[in-house]
């Protein structure tokens, strides 16, 4: 974990026994780098999230409930400004 006087950036931790990421939980403040994702389709479980994804200019928020299918082979930048949590199908 990475911390500075803006914000926190966490790197979630992977799944038992897999090589990807599948859940996490930001607090107000926190950033959350995943990679390795593509394929997989992300879930917003709560609160609010702003998706960045590496070399794309848009930028794309989901609400509790909502998913994003990531087609993409590039990073990807999560932030909960209010707190949220996410879920990779």
């Amino acid at each position: 974990m990475t911390t500075n006087a803006m914000r926190t950036i966490i790197t979630p931790e992977k799944g038992a026994g897999t090589d990807s990421i599948d859940s996490g939980r930001l607090s107000p403040g926190q950033v959350a780098n995943l990679s390795a994702v593509k394929g997989r389709t992300l879930v917003c479980t709560s609160g609010w999230l702003w998706i960045t994804f590496e070399n794309d200019w848009h930028d794309y928020v989901l609400w509790s409930g909502q998913e994003l299918e990531i087609d993409v082979n590039a990073g990807v930048v999560l932030t909960g400004p209010q707190g949220g949590s996410y879920r990779l199908d």
